[in-house]
């Protein structure tokens, strides 16, 4: 008695189809009835009523998906009317079934007839196509790598793709780039300004031509065409030249840095003066009140030249200036001797002696 093989199907590495892992199928296939997953009927005839997928998920189901026909435009319907998009709709479809969504087919159903079912139409269209064995994840992986030239497109790669790329990099850059380009360029821009100062319009676009021009090089390398990547570096070159960053460029700009010290205090204090400090901090130790008030301020006085300087003098002497409490009719002897009398106050004054009285 001959022995049934194992129905196991084993994922296997395949490096030719991007993003779709390869299959090994198995050689045991099933026999009917085969039952619709969704409605339950049963069908003797698989290959009439299941379509077929390259999806490795239905390998051992003969290569076929599990709901028959009727449920599969009665899906397609659900979404039309959900999405409120036919083609969309497709794509929704083929996301569920893992099919490659080719807009050449679904461009190409628009004209069948209403009676007909359009995404069974599709598939037909499909399976003549070159992409009859490509699966969801190639449709995925080619869309990452298809050139963001309008809104549209952006909003494709922001779904589907594996880079995000912010409406500010898509501005900056331009339209026209893949977001795998996207990611070079921010990380070229991003290197040459941790190495210089960018600064200035006119500067940052050349720095924007080289970033660009470094990025078709690298794509002419990859693709063997040494003509172009020859042309495109002396565009590139050109282009270093033109911001002033070639290294002869750099070497003399630096030497034209190194000057000495009274020429660069000279330098620091026309194009760029020490700052005013903060009040706390201008005259800490006093010196400059000191300066300022009792040496220049009483110079002034001295002249009487009326300034702020001077001002400072005044009002510094009025905190140490002595008032006499007098009567208004005193004269000159009353004053002396009120004086006197307090000079001597607490001293007895006697003939040829004083003694202090206790």
């Amino acid at each position: 008695m001959a022995t049934r093989r194992d129905p196991k199907v084993a994922f296997v590495s395949n490096d030719n189809v991007k993003g779709t892992p390869e299959i090994r199928r198995s050689e045991t296939y099933r026999r009917g009835p085969f039952v619709c997953t969704a409605c339950g009927t049963p069908y003797p005839d698989l290959a009439k009523n299941f379509a077929p997928s390259p999806s490795p998920m239905w390998a051992h189901n003969s290569g076929r998906i599990p709901i028959c026909n009727n449920c599969l435009d009665s899906l397609y319907n659900q979404y039309r009317r959900l999405l409120g998009d036919e083609e969309e709709a497709i794509r929704r479809v083929c996301m569920h079934f893992d099919w490659y969504v080719l807009e050449d087919a679904i461009l190409a159903t628009r004209s069948i007839e209403a009676t007909k079912s359009r995404i069974r139409e599709y598939l037909s269209k499909l399976r003549r196509s070159a992409h009859k064995q490509d699966t969801y994840d190639t449709y995925l992986y080619e869309k990452s790598e298809e050139a963001i030239l309008d809104e549209k497109d952006y909003q494709a790669a922001h779904e589907v793709g594996d880079i995000e790329v912010s409406k500010d990099v898509v501005k900056f850059w331009g339209l026209g780039f893949t977001p795998s380009d996207y990611e070079f360029l921010e990380g070229r821009y991003a290197e040459w300004r941790s190495r210089y100062v960018i600064t200035g319009l006119a500067r940052e676009s050349l720095v924007k031509d080289i970033c660009v021009f470094d990025l078709l090089r690298q794509k002419a390398m990859q693709a063997g065409d040494t003509d172009r990547y020859s042309k495109l570096t002396v565009e590139y070159n050109r282009a270093i030249d033109n911001a002033g960053l070639t290294p002869k460029q750099e070497e003399a700009y630096n030497k034209s840095q190194e000057m000495p010290l009274g020429a660069m205090l000279k330098r620091f204090e026309t194009e760029k003066p020490v700052p005013k400090p903060d009040p706390e901090w201008e005259d800490v130790d006093g010196i400059m009140h000191i300066i300022l008030t009792y040496f220049i301020g009483h110079l002034c006085h001295m002249l009487n030249l009326k300034n702020r300087y001077e001002a400072r003098y005044v009002q510094e002497m009025e905190k140490y200036r002595v008032a006499l409490q007098m009567p208004q009719d005193s004269d000159a002897e009353d004053i002396f001797d009120r004086l006197m009398e307090n000079n001597y106050k607490g001293v007895q004054l006697s003939s040829g002696s004083e003694k202090n009285v206790t």
